[in-house]
């Protein structure tokens, strides 16, 4: 901002929309941005702001825990989860539930 390069001002943004694996309607938003403002007031003192601004709004993806073995509750394999009716591919989170 000034020619003795006193003062300097920078501007970072970011912006994405995706889907995720699970739901291909998802729609997950992010954006960002992150202005930051130097000033040498003389060689000892530095004076610096930053600001950080976000903005997302995203439906979690899901995640599949289990607590023990698999053996513990009869299976032997993640294929016996499959053939139980588990597909890990497929959300079963709600279309209209997001993060914002």
């Amino acid at each position: 901002m000034t020619k003795d390069k006193s003062v300097l001002f920078r501007v970072n943004t970011t912006y994405t929309t995706e889907g995720n694996f699970q739901n291909s309607k998802v729609h997950n938003n992010y954006f960002a941005i992150t202005p930051s403002l130097s000033w040498k007031v003389n060689d000892k003192v530095d004076v610096n702001v930053k600001y950080e601004l976000f903005d997302n709004k995203a439906q979690a993806e899901q995640n599949f825990s289990l607590m023990g073995t698999l053996s513990q509750f009869g299976y032997s394999g993640i294929k016996d989860l499959e053939n139980a009716g588990l597909d890990y591919k497929k959300s079963y989170v709600g279309s209209g539930l997001y993060n914002k």
